[in-house]
């Protein structure tokens, strides 16, 4: 046999998969959930703001909450990401708003979901698909 070992690296696939949206407009949560809730009915509903201290600031900021379920059980959770310091995700600094669907979606549904969210105009001005690996010590 010789010493023809090979070192393999088992690749899994991240306990918590998930798509994440990041939406920019210049409306307030609330009108952002109702219009979502509308025009996609994902049941959108205010949960208690999470509170999260970042690198940069000392103090703990809150970021408000939206929870809801899509069909065949995929969660659904809409997230501010300012607070009155700041952005909490900074290299999406420009993004006001991150959707956060449970699963990874296939490329298709992805493409559907960028689609109907920029249908949703004027209020959403941009949409983009983010990184996840650019998105540190999220808590969903």
């Amino acid at each position: 046999m010789g010493n023809n070992k090979r070192r393999h690296r088992l690749h899994t696939a991240d306990p918590r998969p998930m798509t994440l949206f990041g939406l920019v407009t210049d409306e307030s949560d609330f009108k952002l959930t109702w219009l979502l809730n509308q025009h996609l009915h994902t049941g959108l509903v205010r949960k208690d703001d999470w509170a999260i201290t970042l690198k940069n600031q000392p103090a703990t900021q809150y970021f408000p909450v939206f929870e809801g379920e899509l069909p065949l059980q995929q969660g659904i959770l809409l997230v501010q990401n300012r607070s009155t310091a700041g952005a909490w995700l900074t290299p999406y600094h420009q993004v006001n708003f991150l959707l956060v669907l449970s699963g990874q979606l296939p490329s298709s549904s992805v493409d559907r979901w960028l689609t109907r969210l920029r249908a949703i105009q004027p209020a959403i001005r941009a949409v983009f698909l983010l990184d996840l690996k650019e998105c540190e010590n999220l808590p969903f």
